[in-house]
């Protein structure tokens, strides 16, 4: 059931018999309506969580083959730590009772997704150069890192690389996340529009 049905339902039910839903039930649909969204939004977390895990016990298994063990174990350690992470942000997100108050709901779900979004882009920001300069230095040599500090074209080869990779990133974050927060507040301003 769509906000507009739902919205044409309460504001027939004063005109039309046939349409009497207890306040109860209607705020039951609606929340529902709302925790879809937050499922759908965890959904999403919980695969980008397993595709981090793949991705940095591949770069993990790469270092140890290659028999750098401080590369791994600091891959390791991000792993973890984006785990943890999206784990505790998980938690976070399953708020009991959510069915007594749902506008309040989605005002600290809209609170959490903004927080979580700002410590992605902080962390894309602050770890996207130096993982890039560790990931060269390790698997492309000395030779590459030698060109790195005292070839000017290399350097600023690198340095646009860098710079489209941080827009696509950024782009791809506002596209996984931001259009659900922009869904919530969405969800949050006709609920309020209603009442």
């Amino acid at each position: 059931m769509e906000d507009q049905e739902i919205k044409d339902l309460w504001q027939s039910a004063g005109r039309d018999a046939r349409f009497k839903y207890s306040e109860e039930t209607l705020a039951q649909v609606i929340s529902k309506g709302s925790q879809s969204v937050v499922h759908k939004f965890v959904k999403t977390l919980k695969v980008e969580q397993i595709v981090n895990v793949i991705a940095f016990l591949t770069w993990v298994a790469y270092f140890v083959w290659f028999g750098q063990y401080w590369g791994a174990l600091g891959a390791l350690v991000l792993n973890v730590g984006f785990y943890v992470g999206y784990k505790r942000f998980i938690n976070r997100l399953d708020i009991p009772n959510a069915e007594e108050d749902v506008i309040g709901y989605l005002y600290k779900v809209e609170g959490l997704v903004k927080q979580f979004v700002g410590h992605y882009k902080k962390a894309t920001v602050v770890l996207g150069l130096p993982v890039y300069l560790l990931v060269l230095r390790y698997s492309e040599g000395v030779e590459v890192w030698d060109k790195l500090t005292n070839n000017w074209t290399y350097i600023l080869i690198n340095l646009v690389g860098l710079v489209v990779a941080y827009v696509v990133v950024l782009w791809m974050i506002h596209l996984f996340y931001g259009r659900k927060l922009h869904k919530i507040q969405e969800l949050i301003k006709s609920l309020q529009e209603s009442e």
